[in-house]
């Protein structure tokens, strides 16, 4: 029985084993009051947040979205 219940608690410890997580980075010319932790919004419903922004160049920012 302990063979069944160790995995278990394994697997229960992990918290990001069932839940999927994607990254997207995207490139913007304006990003005019964005600030990291705020929403991202598709067709009015919740999608993400911005986790990081970067500034590349004068003209250019990466933001990435988890």
């Amino acid at each position: 029985m302990a063979l069944y219940v160790l995995p278990i608690f394994i697997i229960g410890k992990q918290n990001i084993l069932f839940n999927p997580v994607f990254k997207f980075t995207t490139t913007f010319y304006n990003i005019g009051g964005l600030q990291i932790g705020n929403n991202v919004r598709f067709s009015s419903i919740n999608v993400g947040t911005v986790d990081n922004i970067t500034i590349i160049n004068d003209s250019t920012v990466r933001v990435d979205i988890l």
